[in-house]
């Protein structure tokens, strides 16, 4: 499994997507092999819940841009799997790519190697800034639309987003499958001190909205922004928004 992020290092949602797919497929009897950025204070090798974590250079790598630095950091990758599949050459082994930042490297990996290829695209460049306006915009577009075709299977996680890939990237309904980003539930059961917490923030007789994520376009915060007005002009109701992000100052300011 391919993947820029991994805990602790966790960029965005494919950190704990990737960690909660990989430990559930090792309790169904899989051997998984996460390949990853290294971060400080973490080992190069470890074995995370049943997970096999290989941690490889990526932050010491020159670059003058981040397209640059993906593109050094995706030789590095390709070369530490490479040594993982040598030595895993008695079984079957399966690529699976997360997004665009793993392109080259999954796709490098699956000519050499002759192996089937599967990639999760979890959001498309398009999607993320409502259309493809500039030249960056058009080299990630590009790269998604050729990890799309070297792709056995794709999935996504959503029917809107294998929409998405199908009109937008070309992906044939036929490669692609949904599996939704599931939860478990047990971890919100028998919570202490809940009516504590909403005591903090609004009046029993107040809806309370709370809004989890990162502070950028694409998880809807401006929308949520625009709608709070309307809202409130048919409910009591107080806003609670947690978390950080490029558009904290605009959010603050608001």
């Amino acid at each position: 499994m391919l993947t820029w992020e991994f805990p602790p290092r966790i960029i965005g949602g494919i950190a704990p997507h990737v960690y909660n797919l990989s430990t559930n497929l090792v309790k169904l009897g899989s051997e998984v092999h996460v390949v990853t950025c290294d971060f400080p204070n973490t080992p190069e090798y470890e074995v995370v819940d049943g997970v096999k974590v290989h941690r490889f250079d990526s932050y010491k790598l020159p670059t003058p841009d981040f397209a640059a630095w993906i593109q050094l950091m995706n030789l590095n990758m390709q070369r530490a799997a490479t040594q993982i599949i040598k030595s895993e050459r008695k079984v079957e082994v399966i690529l699976h790519a997360h997004d665009w930042l793993t392109a080259k490297a999954a796709i490098g990996l699956k000519h050499l190697n002759r192996m089937p290829l599967v990639t999760t695209i979890h959001a498309t460049e398009y999607g993320r800034r409502s259309g493809v306006f500039t030249e960056y915009n058009q080299m990630i577009h590009e790269i998604e639309i050729w990890l799309g075709s070297e792709s056995k299977r794709v999935i996504c996680c959503s029917r809107f987003m294998a929409e998405q890939v199908n009109k937008i990237l070309g992906v044939p309904y036929g490669k692609i499958r949904v599996i939704p980003n599931g939860i478990d539930p047990t971890i919100f059961t028998n919570l202490s001190g809940v009516e504590d917490v909403r005591s903090r923030f609004a009046e029993r007789n107040e809806k309370l909205v709370l809004f989890v994520g990162r502070l950028v376009v694409e998880k809807g915060i401006r929308v949520l922004l625009d709608a709070i007005p309307k809202v409130l002009q048919k409910v009591d109701a107080k806003f609670v928004i947690a978390g950080d992000g490029y558009m904290r100052s605009e959010v603050v300011k608001r």
